[in-house]
């Protein structure tokens, strides 16, 4: 597919392209044939929780939720799904514990913690109460908030105090050099002390409006409008590359909102579209126009 951008030269000064080419014919290699129910993905990006529930009796040992490590191992070979509990997951519901080694599912019986690195049947798990889900899960919070302002930190103070006031929805790019969010208000970002020779020339915008979404550089120091609230966006594994998802299509963007490509044009379950760690690809969640539930397809863009 076609790409393209306008750069400012200027003399003695080196500025970095990066150009992410996408093939003009995208193909689809299944992950899953068994169905996979409610995709979640853990808060890092690096596993994906799906359940199995199938009415044939030589399948009934495999029904429950099973986690897939987006991770690639050496030489570029995939893992293989796990099995982490025998749950019934049409009438249940599951969460990621913040650091991605637990499951918080929840049941017509009660609710449990399970460890999602081993095999654990329901019946054996500890039931939890109320007060310790409550506990539980201002806890994951706090180690979120406590992560989030560190990775943060980087960023100067007089634009610090604007942009965090101002957003929310806060999500960092893989190598973590820039950040998606949602503006709540309006603001205005200052030009931060330091400049590095080489940034950006495409157009920014330093005054944020409530409604929309932007990507802060925090190692340029540029802001870039690259959507509405309502849009769903998220990070591609390079962390240059946004992956814009919408009813019917998904397309990959330059994170400064330049060269949208369309790549997936067809019937798929919104939203449940990742991001994969691998490099080059998507995993979306579609019945291809098959009766039964849908299966995880690895959308392969080079």
């Amino acid at each position: 597919m076609p790409w393209e951008k306008t750069i400012k030269i200027e003399k003695e000064v080196v500025t970095p392209v990066f150009v992410s080419l996408v093939s003009s014919a995208p193909s689809l290699s299944a992950l899953t044939s068994q169905g996979a129910i409610n995709p979640t993905l853990s808060y890092d990006g690096t596993k994906l929780a799906y359940g199995r529930s199938s009415e044939d009796k030589n399948e009934a040992d495999k029904n429950g939720i099973w986690v897939y490590e987006l991770t690639s191992l050496p030489l570029g070979f995939n893992r293989q799904p796990r099995q982490v509990t025998d749950v019934e997951t049409r009438t249940s519901s599951w969460e990621w514990s913040f650091d991605g080694n637990s499951l918080l599912i929840n049941t017509k019986t009660g609710s449990y913690l399970i460890d999602t690195n081993t095999f654990t049947e329901i019946r054996n798990a500890r039931v939890l109460t109320p007060t310790q889900i409550e506990e539980l899960k201002a806890d994951w919070k706090n180690t979120m908030n406590v992560q989030t302002e560190a990775q943060l930190s980087s960023i100067e103070d007089k634009i610090k105090q604007a942009l965090i006031p101002s957003s929310a929805n806060r999500i960092m790019s893989p190598d973590e050099t820039k950040v998606l969010y949602e503006a709540t208000k309006s603001a205005t970002l200052l030009r931060a002390e330091r400049q590095l020779p080489g940034s950006s020339t495409q157009t920014e915008t330093r005054e944020i409006k409530s409604g929309f979404k932007y990507v802060y550089d925090i190692k340029e120091d540029r802001n870039f409008e690259v959507g509405r609230s309502e849009d769903l966006l998220m990070w591609s594994n390079n962390s240059h590359n946004l992956i814009q998802v919408e009813r019917g299509s998904i397309s990959v963007k330059d994170y400064d909102n330049t060269n949208k490509q369309l790549v997936f044009a067809g019937n798929f379950l919104y939203p449940y579209v990742f991001s994969g760690l691998g490099g080059g690809r998507i995993l979306v969640t579609t019945s291809l126009g098959a009766e039964g539930d849908a299966n995880l397809y690895w959308l392969v863009l080079r």
